[in-house]
């Protein structure tokens, strides 16, 4: 089983948010994380996320609420990437592109980060997903 999240990055503050996932959809508010939070413990955050330390959140994705303009406001405003972490200890990211009516990670923009697993591999992993929308 893979855990699963979607990682935001406001393009006009820096900050990120984060959208937890149980199996295929969406659950549950966005996390807000600031950028100096995700500099100095994003591992740790992302972690307990993906290891949902959190509890299960039975809600529907804050998402639902938003309407057509909203979601395309939000998007024009964020880049998103996925972030995963295998049975293995593997965490893999990479950028969400737009395709069809959904978002789809192209497989040779996958960045796998293997165990040990530092802060300093997570950030680099997650610039350069970001930067893939440059």
């Amino acid at each position: 089983m893979v855990a699963y999240l979607e990682l935001y990055l406001d393009l006009i503050t820096g900050d990120y948010l984060i959208q937890r996932y149980s199996e295929y959809y969406g659950v549950g508010k966005l996390v807000h994380v600031s950028a100096t939070e995700m500099r100095e413990r994003g591992l740790e955050i992302l972690l307990s996320h993906l290891k949902n330390e959190h509890g299960a959140d039975p809600q529907q994705s804050e998402f639902a609420a938003f309407s057509t303009e909203q979601m395309n406001a939000f998007y024009r405003r964020h880049h998103h990437v996925f972030v995963d972490l295998t049975e293995e200890g593997v965490i893999s990211t990479g950028p969400l592109r737009r395709q069809g009516s959904g978002f789809v990670a192209p497989k040779n923009e996958v960045i796998a980060i293997c165990p040990p697993v530092t802060i300093e591999k997570l950030s680099d992993a997650l610039r350069r997903a970001f930067d893939a929308f440059k």
